[in-house]
């Protein structure tokens, strides 16, 4: 899947294009608070990809671990992949806490980015262990 990074001079209307809420990160960096070793923070890049698919993922970093946070199960992945995950459950969260209908259209948009993103890695096995 081809993605591209936002540009800074539109970064500000990203959040509430895509997810309706200028606070949207927050739900984000909470996820990965949860699911993220060793997150402490960090800087942010909202990408953007075919068919509407926008996510955020940490900047600078190649490989990051990812935990499951029901089973305790941890796998390596990259760090754009890690992105999309970790958007993926915080519109999940969204959806479960009553957000609009446009979340359920995005989450799976993001989804199916999801698993080409990981066939095309061979990396199928990383996200059923986050899923499972």
């Amino acid at each position: 899947m081809n993605t591209t990074i936002v540009p800074q001079n539109k970064r500000s209307s990203f959040l509430a294009k895509h997810f309706g809420s200028p606070l949207f990160d927050l739900v984000v960096f909470n996820i990965a608070d949860k699911m993220l070793n060793g997150y402490t923070g960090g800087y942010w890049e909202y990408f953007e990809g075919e068919g509407g698919v926008a996510f955020l993922a940490l900047s600078g970093t190649s490989n990051v671990t990812l935990k499951n946070i029901f089973s305790g199960e941890e796998t390596e992945v990259d760090n754009l992949l890690a992105g999309m995950i970790l958007t993926s459950f915080a519109m999940l969260y969204q959806i479960e806490n009553g957000g609009s209908n446009d979340y359920c259209s995005l989450h799976r948009r993001l989804n199916d980015a999801i698993a080409q993103h990981c066939s095309e890695a061979g990396r199928l096995d990383a996200w059923m262990t986050l899923m499972d």
